[in-house]
């Protein structure tokens, strides 16, 4: 006799619909402060003449910082989807 689940079929597509929705919520934040902080950069560096090395290796370290956010993000995506599908299989 197999043994039946409780939980409903939709649970496991609801959390994962979930935790999308926090995640793109967070990268968001995080890509909009990134973005603003790109324009203040321009911005202080036309004011101040700030010396060009400075400037370039604080954009390259913004550059960086969107890509390392959005590798996390996939990275969320793709473990929260595993997730999903092994606990609609199980």
């Amino acid at each position: 006799m197999p043994i039946t689940s409780t939980t409903p079929w939709w649970r496991p597509i609801a959390l994962f619909g979930r935790h999308m929705l926090n995640g793109t919520a967070v990268f968001l934040m995080l890509t909009i402060a990134e973005v603003s902080g790109t324009v203040l950069l321009h911005f202080i560096t036309s004011l101040l003449q700030i010396p060009v090395f400075t400037s370039r290796t604080l954009e390259l370290a913004e550059r960086a910082l969107v890509v390392v956010d959005m590798a996390f993000y996939f990275l969320f995506i793709s473990w929260m989807a595993w997730k999903a599908i092994k606990e609609m299989i199980s």
